[in-house]
């Protein structure tokens, strides 16, 4: 198997500017690559393309001429034994991956994908259990409204959480013990059948009257949620720019920031003639924001609350793919996005790229912890 790596910009610089590579994928962003990352200091580094649609064609960038082989060429004529890979490629890059895993000569080779190197990617070092005097109670809610069945992948989520926390008490929210009817942002959206969006009011509700962590339910479980609970009040980035609660926060009983978010409802209007509404993250950042939390995906601790960069809760971002499972990463959330409309969602075969990503990124993570 090729070895996949995600990295910041910085670190895939330094392996395009002193290392050989081949690419796979000659076509658009093959030349968004060019553009971007290839000079005349590294042009030289560039071995060939591969692409099956192209063969035997050449590509003039900065003078040079960039060879472009099939796969079974290259195979049989390949003389450099030090070398990476990078996809450049956008909609097929798992293929890609899946093909290089079959032939010996790329076995554990640097793999990177381009479309997936993040800018805001930080290596960042913190510790995930703090020191706090409080602890938050091990009990997992969750919210499911409309009265349909949990689809099977979100309840391989639900399952994780048994797995991992096989000593939480876990709670699900519906109509049979919960009134949507006691907030009008709440109601309105229920009766609009936006069912991403009634739990906006109702986890801050839950989690203020009752205590413990919520999970939306895409969110799933790699180890368990106890290196969490020493702490007042935690919540998680999802990127650069959001805290996003989806992606499971925690609290004690009556914790006062969440009051904070929870009175925000109070004035809001749920007014799907609009368009899409806005989306929950952007209320929670604003309100963390005027607490003094710095909005840049840092591991940040103030007296009442822990905000974890996104490596923590999403490895996985909703318009692309986000920092990457670490050794920090705790659950990953999957981003179902009931609340988008679908023509606004990321197209199919990207989103599939995503999950297939980070199937392969988890398993290779936890093989080498």
């Amino acid at each position: 198997m090729v070895d996949l790596i995600h990295c910041g910009k910085k670190d895939f610089a330094d392996q395009v500017k002193n290392r050989k590579f081949v690419c796979f994928g000659a076509g658009k962003r093959f030349l968004k690559f060019l553009k971007y990352w290839v000079s005349e200091e590294n042009i030289n580094n560039i071995l060939c393309v591969i692409d099956q649609n192209k063969v035997n064609e050449k590509m003039e960038y900065l003078d040079k001429d960039i060879p472009i082989y099939n796969m079974e060429y290259f195979i049989s004529n390949n003389q450099c034994d030090d070398f990476i890979l990078i996809i450049t490629n956008l909609y097929d890059c798992m293929e890609i991956v899946g093909t290089l895993d079959q032939y010996a000569l790329f076995n554990d080779k640097i793999c990177f994908i381009e479309y997936i190197i993040d800018d805001g990617y930080q290596g960042q070092t913190f510790n995930l259990t703090t020191d706090s005097a409080s602890e938050i109670d091990k009990i997992i809610h969750y919210c499911w409204f409309g009265g349909t069945e949990i689809p099977g992948n979100l309840q391989k989520c639900i399952d994780s959480w048994k797995k991992y926390c096989p000593d939480y008490k876990i709670i699900r929210w519906d109509e049979s013990n919960y009134d949507v009817a006691q907030n009008r942002y709440m109601k309105d959206a229920y009766d609009a059948q936006k069912w991403g969006f009634v739990p906006d009011f109702a986890r801050l509700d839950i989690i203020y009257n009752h205590g413990g962590i919520y999970l939306d339910t895409d969110v799933e479980l790699i180890k368990s949620l106890d290196v969490l609970r020493k702490n007042e009040m935690y919540c998680g980035f999802e990127d650069n720019h959001y805290v996003n609660l989806g992606l499971g926060f925690g609290a004690v009983k009556g914790h006062g920031l969440i009051k904070r978010m929870l009175d925000m409802y109070d004035d809001l209007i749920f007014d799907i003639r609009c368009g899409n509404p806005t989306a929950s993250p952007v209320y929670q950042t604003q309100v963390l924001s005027e607490e003094g939390i710095q909005i840049n995906n840092t591991f940040q601790r103030m007296e009442n609350v822990t905000v974890y960069p996104s490596e923590v809760l999403s490895p996985i971002g909703f318009r692309r793919i986000g920092s990457g499972v670490t050794r920090n990463t705790v659950s990953i959330h999957h981003y179902d996005a009931s609340w988008v409309e679908d023509r606004l969602k990321n197209k199919e075969n990207l989103k599939k790229n995503k999950d297939r990503y980070f199937q392969r990124a988890k398993n290779v993570f936890l093989n080498k912890s």
